[in-house]
């Protein structure tokens, strides 16, 4: 079944999946099952029935679905709240029977996607007895916390965008790249998302989630964070104390 990795079952703090040691992190590793895929995960549990706060990773790239670096991870891994988890895409660090290029090119914000990732997510609430999350999306991360808040409201205590890409058929445009056809785009839920309570870090200079960009998808002014002289490189490494902060 498994590509790349081999797949063990075990029993984790809370949290049932193969579980181990994380090198880079202090975190632990945990797969869930979570179909159409099976989804790559660390986290550490301090206080069950808590918030939890969840980390979205980035995209991939069309050649490789696995994140450019270990960043996102390694600010989740050093945030002091009680109860975090590092949540990387469907096909990230694992590739099974499910995975196709489709599943990080042109679908990466699929319906299938989309889904397996809420539903991670509710496994994971539900392991840890927690009733309210914070999600935090970074880049690409946004538009997938994004699309699986607004099927939450009830439970969402926050959601936190990085450098988010918010309307990804804008994006695209603007890019000049090919549609991702077989894609949600958040901007057609626009009016749910933004009664949810949030807040957005822009770099003064990202190209890929500028503040323009938010204002336009409107975005109130209140709940937008501009760094100065930040680009969308640099952005999350400069805000991870602010992300700290959130709870």
């Amino acid at each position: 079944m498994f590509k790349n990795v081999v797949y063990c079952i075990g029993i984790a703090f809370l949290l049932t999946g193969c579980a181990s040691k994380n090198p880079l992190t202090d975190m632990r590793f945990q797969t869930i099952v979570a179909p159409p895929h099976i989804v790559s995960s660390w986290y550490k549990i301090k206080k069950p029935g808590e918030t939890l706060k969840v980390y979205i990773e980035e995209d991939g790239t069309p050649d490789n679905p696995n994140p450019v670096s270990t960043r996102v991870r390694e600010v989740a891994a050093a945030d002091p709240f009680p109860n975090v988890v590092y949540l990387a895409r469907p096909c990230q660090y694992l590739q099974t029977d499910s995975c196709t290029t489709d599943c990080w090119t042109e679908g990466r914000y699929s319906s299938e996607n989309i889904g397996s990732l809420d539903r991670a997510i509710i496994s994971l609430m539900k392991k840890t007895q927690a009733d309210r999350v914070i999600l935090i999306g970074v880049g690409g991360g946004a538009q997938v916390a994004g699309l699986i808040a607004i099927k939450h409201p009830d439970h969402i205590q926050k959601i936190v965008t990085v450098g988010g890409i918010l309307d990804q058929e804008e994006w695209v445009k603007k890019k000049g790249i090919s549609p991702l056809t077989g894609s949600l785009n958040l901007g057609d839920f626009k009016e749910t998302f933004l009664k949810l309570p949030q807040i957005h870090f822009i770099g003064e200079k990202d190209s890929e989630a500028s503040l323009e960009t938010a204002e336009s998808f409107g975005i109130a002014k209140e709940n937008i964070v501009v760094i100065p002289k930040k680009n969308h490189d640099n952005l999350l490494m400069s805000v991870q104390e602010d992300l700290f902060e959130i709870e």
